[in-house]
């Protein structure tokens, strides 16, 4: 057990530093950069965009600030852009490389029973965290790649729940005058539904329990 926890402490330590370093970026750095590239501008955001969702532990935040500053309300289209692009690539990491990794670590009976959930409310979950979280979810992609789910189910019902999210997503761009005011509200919505669907699961079960008791 203490082999298997001090072999996960280098890649812990990596991840807090990705994160610090990206948390220091000056969100003036990207503006210059993607000003620079002139018309290629959208192309880098949404490359950014898929370096920093790819790498969950790295923040969105300067680019979603740079992203409004340069273009508005269409921040959000591009940022759809690179979470689909970020959700195919996340699904294929995880379902390359980490259901073997994972496996070590939890067993074979527990991957089963990942796999069980999955088929029983994978695919609802999958759409509801798609249409109100977006492409700023990027843990439920590699979740997903460590479950029986086929790709081509994951894409299709991320792309359907995506437009939606999309929709409620444009609109408070359209209503934020700032860039401050536009990443405040996209919080505030992110975290209330991400609220709202921990209580339903958590409520769904205690129900369940309560049911196999009685």
């Amino acid at each position: 057990m203490k082999e298997k926890l001090y072999s996960v402490i280098p890649v812990l330590v990596v991840i807090a530093l990705l994160y610090l370093l990206s948390r220091s970026v000056d969100p003036n750095v990207i503006k210059e950069w993607i000003e620079r590239a002139g018309i290629l501008g959208p192309f880098l955001i949404i490359l950014l965009g898929v370096v920093t969702t790819v790498i969950a532990p790295l923040s969105g935040t300067p680019l979603m600030f740079v992203g409004f500053v340069l273009y508005g309300p269409q921040i959000v289209f591009l940022l759809t852009i690179s979470g689909i692009i970020s959700a195919a690539v996340n699904f294929y990491i995880s379902r390359r490389w980490g259901r073997p990794l994972i496996k070590r670590f939890v067993g074979e009976k527990n991957m089963r029973t990942v796999d069980k959930f999955t088929v029983e409310h994978g695919i609802v979950s999958l759409f509801f965290l798609r249409v109100f979280l977006g492409s700023l979810n990027d843990f439920i992609s590699y979740a997903m790649g460590l479950t029986n789910m086929k790709f081509k189910t994951y894409f299709v019902v991320s792309l359907v729940a995506a437009i939606p999210g999309v929709l409620i997503w444009y609109t408070i761009a359209l209503n934020s005058q700032t860039p401050l005011i536009f990443i405040t509200f996209t919080a505030i919505f992110v975290g209330s539904f991400s609220l709202i669907f921990l209580v339903g699961k958590f409520a769904q079960q205690f129900i369940k329990q309560r049911k196999t008791v009685a």
